[in-house]
Formats: structure tokens, C-alpha cells, sequence
């Protein structure tokens, strides 16, 4: 499924934990849950980079409302976020095999190394999160 603009964008910057290039630096957030998405779903969130040397995404962690051991793919899209732009999304990463570790606790996104998610100093982006057989869950 490849995410679609008309879509609503809610920022849930929180499902995610970022590994930013400056070691040891993250963002991270409740994993109370409550709102669960069908499998197939997506999770959409803003990511803007203020730091001058970009940033690199070297993990994530989501939280799956899907019992422990069920296993999927998650794939992430990004587009643009100019205001006005209409532009495409395109795949940034995908088919990324994850295990869940069940409601309430952070699943990790294992991701390749070198990490092919380096976002340029200022970039501004529209992410989506789409979870193939998985279950997003979160809070608003």
C-alpha cells in the first residue's frame, strides 16, 4: 500500500524513536496505545531537521497493538513537506521484517547498516509508516 496525500496527517512523531547522528541522541515517547490501525495501516508524522550536518535515522521503534511473536514488514515513505506541494511519495526504505513484542512495549525496526535514512540539514518531510500484517498503535 503506498500512502496516499489526501490522506489525513497526524503528527505522531511519538511512535517513532529516532538515532540521530549525534551519538546517543533520541526522541521517545509514551507507548500508552489505545487507537489501533487495521493491518495495512499507516502512521503519518512531520520530521524537520534543524541541525546543520542533517541527521541519520539509525533505528526506530513502534509500538504494535499485535500479540507477542506476530511478524510483518514495515515499510517508510517519505514526500516533501513544502506547503502547496503535491509532490509524490517515495520509498525510503521497505519490507523491513519486524517481530512484535506486544501491546504496550516499544518493537524495533532493525534497520541496514550504513543507515539509508540520512535527511540533509534542513529538510522538511511528510513520513509515513505503512505496517504489511502489523497493527500500529497510539495516542493522542
Amino acid at each position: 500500500m503506498r500512502p496516499q496525500p489526501s490522506l489525513p496527517v497526524r503528527s505522531i512523531l511519538c511512535l517513532a524513536l529516532f538515532g540521530a547522528s549525534l551519538a546517543g541522541q533520541s526522541l521517545t515517547t509514551t507507548f500508552a496505545g489505545g487507537q489501533d490501525l487495521n493491518p495495512g495501516g499507516a502512521i503519518y508524522f512531520d520530521l524537520e531537521c534543524t541541525s546543520p550536518t542533517g541527521i541519520e535515522i539509525s533505528s526506530m521503534v513502534f509500538h504494535l497493538a499485535d500479540p507477542v511473536g506476530t511478524t510483518g514488514t514495515l515499510d517508510v515513505y517519505v514526500a516533501p513537506d513544502n506547503i502547496g506541494s503535491f509532490e509524490p511519495w517515495s520509498l525510503l526504505v521497505g519490507g523491513i521484517t519486524v517481530t512484535s513484542v506486544g501491546a504496550g512495549a516499544p518493537t524495533p525496526m532493525p534497520l541496514p547498516s550504513p543507515s539509508p535514512m540520512h535527511m540533509g540539514a534542513g529538510c522538511s518531510y511528510r513520513v509515513a509508516v505503512v505496517a504489511n500484517g502489523l497493527r500500529h498503535s497510539y495516542s493522542t
